[in-house]
């Protein structure tokens, strides 16, 4: 599998694989799934700072991954041949020419200009609109301020001071229109069966509020679609002991 970990149905497999581990080993072994999503062409692994990109089916085209916020300082072909990697704002684009591409597995190595678990960590918010917007709230503890909850990062989180519901504003720069919300919040004094309410608000032009979502959270994840609803400043109104992601699609 692609996380650098065996399973007991692959112990059967050694006798032929072996010989691809010998060689290419370093591209699974001691390696977790990502930084980057699977696709249709294969997936990535990584270790530190370096990222194998396993090409399993060559679409018609380049292999393209998405941008991760790391500079790629150097490629290479670790079955053989050469390999172009292009990089932009858009993400990075692979090229191996036809002839040099391995029937079974392509592997190309990718080294970055630092460690690729913040990357790894951040995708499942990717498409996320209040990734980075500047963050408000009602009130925060040191060190746990609301931009925690747009972080993309759910090893962080907004925590607020005292009990009782909280606010959290995001501000989406424009008007933006969003149909999914996503919400994952600290409940450490979590009891079965019990809610915690919750709801999404968006500024009207003349300042006054609209709520577009009231719900409840059992236990401390909670993704919902919702009425399409638009505006620029989002307000979430919560009693938690803190946000990790507040998210919007």
């Amino acid at each position: 599998m692609l996380d650098g970990v065996a399973v007991p149905e692959d112990i059967g497999r050694l006798k032929t694989t072996g010989p691809w581990l010998a060689k290419y080993g370093e591209s699974v072994f001691g390696t977790k799934g990502g930084p980057f999503p699977p696709c249709d062409w294969g997936g990535t692994v990584y270790r530190g700072d370096v990222s194998y990109v396993h090409v399993l089916k060559w679409p018609k085209g380049p292999v393209s991954l998405p941008a991760g916020g790391r500079k790629v300082l150097s490629a290479s072909c670790l079955t053989g041949g050469r390999v172009k990697a292009v990089q932009s704002g858009d993400g990075i684009v692979l090229t191996v020419p036809k002839r040099q591409r391995n029937p079974i597995d392509t592997v190309v190595k990718l080294v970055f200009d630092a460690s690729l678990e913040p990357v790894a960590r951040s995708a499942p918010y990717r498409g996320s609109l209040t990734v980075g917007r500047a963050a408000s709230a009602s009130s925060f503890t040191p060190g746990h301020g609301p931009d925690e909850a747009v972080d993309a990062d759910a090893a962080t989180a907004w925590r607020p001071e005292g009990a009782g519901e909280q606010w959290l504003c995001v501000d989406l720069g424009k008007p933006t229109t969003f149909q999914r919300i996503a919400l994952h919040v600290e409940n450490p004094a979590h009891v079965r069966g019990r809610a915690t309410p919750f709801s999404v608000e968006v500024q009207r032009e003349d300042g006054s509020w609209r709520q577009v979502c009231a719900a409840s959270i059992y236990g401390d994840i909670f993704e919902k679609r919702i009425e399409s609803a638009t505006g620029r400043y989002v307000r979430l109104r919560v009693a938690a002991d803190g946000v990790r992601q507040f998210d919007l699609y």
